[in-house]
């Protein structure tokens, strides 16, 4: 091989690997975006978990103090209201 051939075949094989590197960096950059999309998707999913553990919680709350109002016993009135 001579002096040019040599060096024409170097710059061949150094194209294909900056190709293939450039490749490799625009998969990375794909790869990164779809993560931080996937990130920011769970983010707000878990604050809508949230906001519906705490609705649901409210309900609960809400629903033992009916409960447990329907279950006082009814007293009838004292006898001195009754005389009044």
């Amino acid at each position: 091989m001579d002096g040019s051939r040599w060096t024409r075949w170097l710059a061949r094989l150094c194209d294909r690997e900056a190709m293939r590197a450039g490749v490799e960096v625009d998969a990375l950059r794909s790869a990164l975006v779809a993560q931080t999309l996937l990130a920011r998707q769970a983010e707000e999913v878990a604050r809508r978990a949230c906001r519906e553990r705490d609705r649901y919680r409210g309900e609960a709350v809400a629903l033992h103090a009916e409960l447990a109002a329907a279950r006082r016993p009814v007293r009838p009135p004292n006898r001195e209201h009754a005389r009044v």
